[in-house]
């Protein structure tokens, strides 16, 4: 694994990390903003800002075998000129 690819991990696992903090931090008041009937800006933004958090928190660890695979390709990529194309079940390599 070289240093980018451990880059890319560590700055989502921290980043998932900082948001799972804040989502902790901020469970009542997303309790209490889902309760409140009259909904104004501020408590549809609170609210938004929380549930934004929490999908990071979830979705960032999820996402790491993805972009280590994507990065892959890049890189392989940039070694070759060959493309591969999928096209109706063909494989056609320019």
């Amino acid at each position: 694994m070289n240093n980018i690819q451990k880059l890319i991990i560590l700055s989502l696992v921290a980043i998932s990390g900082l948001a799972w903090i804040l989502s902790f931090a901020t469970t009542d008041i997303m309790m209490n903003t889902m309760m409140m009937v009259n909904y104004n800006l501020l408590s549809v933004s609170l609210f938004t800002v929380i549930w934004t958090s929490e999908m990071i928190a979830m979705m960032f660890p999820a996402i790491i075998p993805m972009v280590l695979l994507y990065n892959k390709i890049i890189l392989q990529k940039d070694k070759s000129d060959t493309i591969l194309i999928a096209k109706e079940d063909k494989l056609t390599y320019l």
